[in-house]
C-alpha cells in the first residue's frame, strides 16, 4: 500500500540517505540557533548539508568543493570541527540554556556518528558573507553536517 504525505510517499521517504536524514536531525536539534561566529546572529542560520563523497577520496578542501559545488573562484579554509563547538560551550562566550544542552547534544550526536569532523569555510577574507559548513563523514562515505552564513565586516 502506498501512502501519501505532504513530504512525497511513505517509500520515497524511507529511500533517503541516512546522510540526508542525520543531516537535518542536526540542522533540527540547532533550530533557533544563531551562528555565533557571525556578525549578524540571526536565530536559525543553520541548515541540513549533506552530499556524496566516494568512500576512497579522502576529505579536503578540493573533494569538499566538488561534492558541495562551490565555485572554484572561492577560497575554501579549514579548521577543527571543535573549535566552534568549544566557542559556543566556552563559559566566557555566555549562553545559557537551551543554548549549552543543545551544542552539547549536537557533539556528542557528531562524534558518535561522523568521522573525519571538520570546518569548511567559504570566500573567508574574500567576501561579506562566509559560507561555513560543519560536517563529517557518514559509514558510505558521504559527507553530512549543517552549515549557514557567516557575516565578517
Amino acid at each position: 500500500m502506498r501512502r501519501e504525505s505532504g513530504a512525497g510517499t511513505i517509500e520515497s521517504v524511507s529511500e533517503r540517505s541516512f546522510a540526508f536524514r542525520l543531516s537535518h536531525a542536526l540542522s533540527a536539534l540547532v533550530a533557533g540557533e544563531p551562528n555565533w561566529w557571525s556578525e549578524s546572529l540571526t536565530p536559525g542560520d543553520w541548515h541540513p548539508f549533506h552530499a556524496p563523497l566516494d568512500p576512497s577520496t579522502a576529505l579536503t578542501a578540493e573533494s569538499f568543493r566538488t561534492c558541495a559545488g562551490e565555485a572554484t573562484s572561492r577560497a575554501i579554509s579549514s579548521r577543527p570541527f571543535d573549535d566552534y563547538v568549544d566557542h559556543v560551550l566556552d563559559p566566557g562566550t555566555g549562553l545559557g540554556e537551551p543554548s549549552i544542552s543543545t551544542w552539547s547534544a549536537f557533539r556528542q550526536i557528531s562524534e558518535s556518528l561522523l568521522t573525519d569532523r571538520i570546518i569548511f569555510e567559504v570566500g573567508e577574507g574574500e567576501i561579506v558573507k562566509v559560507r561555513t559548513y560543519l560536517v563529517g563523514r557518514v559509514t558510505d562515505g558521504s559527507v553530512a553536517g549543517i552549515h549557514s552564513v557567516s557575516v565578517e565586516t
